[in-house]
This record gives C-alpha cells, sequence and structure tokens, in this order.
C-alpha cells in the first residue's frame, strides 16, 4: 500500500523539490488548490500533514 503525496506550494522552485524527494503530484497554491487536490484524490483523503 503506497500513498499519495501532494506538495501545494505558491514557488515552483519549492514544488519541483518537492518531487525530486518523492512527491507524487504537485498543486499550485491559490482559490481552486482544494478543487484541484479533490481531482488527484476523488474527493477526499485519509491523512493531512502540515509542514
Amino acid at each position: 500500500m503506497g500513498a499519495d503525496v501532494i506538495a501545494v506550494s505558491r514557488s515552483t522552485n519549492k514544488l519541483q523539490a518537492a518531487l525530486d524527494v518523492g512527491a507524487t503530484h504537485t498543486v499550485t497554491a491559490g482559490d481552486d488548490a482544494a478543487g484541484e487536490i479533490q481531482k488527484i484524490t476523488g474527493g477526499g483523503h485519509s491523512f493531512h500533514w502540515c509542514v
């Protein structure tokens, strides 16, 4: 069982760094970030962490 790791940031450099260390998806922070995350997750999530 794997995990999808979604990185959210306004910085393209930070999003690329997240991909480099294993993020499976990136979303640019903004008005529709939640909608993009819902598309990736199929409408929800099981766990989340903010760092």
